[in-house]
């Protein structure tokens, strides 16, 4: 498992992205992206990442989804225009994956979403149950703390929060956390 502070500062660091950010995670994942492999990428949102990573690695199956059924949608006419045949987009929900998915990807791909899920200690088990026991993932996301004194000390966290209260919040009026923190992912991987 590869943690890094964001998806923007994954590629300040690694200009030559994705290929240089699989090279990094190490493991012979990009060896064997070349080669061919099953990848997850859950709440893919618009396909920012997946276009780049289906495109530098062709011999590789990437099923993408997401709960927002127009950015599904539009991915399909999108991804159809641009001529990339290896992703497939469905709509669906990260508590409640596909049982045809067990066990089933090598590799989760998980960019910039897991913050805002309402249920992320459910989300995490169904995705563990999706990969492969030799699979790896990888998770760039917001580096934020559930401690909310640690949190205060970092001054951009009031950005992050107003985001979170203005924009997030009121698609997830029901949830409990808001920001759930790195360090609740690590231990529900």
């Amino acid at each position: 498992v590869v943690s890094t502070q964001s998806t923007g500062h994954c590629r300040i660091v690694n200009q030559d992205f994705p290929i240089s950010y699989m090279k990094m995670v190490g493991g012979g994942l990009h060896e064997a992206l070349q080669r061919g492999i099953k990848v997850l990428e859950p709440g893919c949102g618009n396909g920012t990442h997946v276009i780049e990573v289906a495109q530098k690695y062709p011999n590789s199956s990437f099923t993408c989804f997401d709960i927002d059924t127009a950015a599904i949608a539009e991915n399909k006419v999108k991804f159809e225009k641009l001529e990339i045949t290896n992703v497939s987009f469905e709509v669906g929900d990260f508590c409640n994956l596909k049982p045809e998915w067990s066990n089933s990807f090598d590799y989760l791909m998980i960019f910039d979403c897991m913050h805002d899920l309402p249920h992320p200690e459910l989300a995490m088990k169904g995705l563990r149950g999706a990969l492969k026991d030799n699979g790896v993932v990888t998770m760039l996301d917001i580096l934020a703390s559930s401690d909310m004194h640690k949190q205060t000390r970092d001054p951009f966290s009031a950005v992050e929060y107003n985001f979170s209260l203005h924009t997030v919040c009121p698609f997830l009026l029901l949830v409990e956390v808001l920001v759930w923190g790195h360090v609740g992912a690590w231990s529900w991987l």
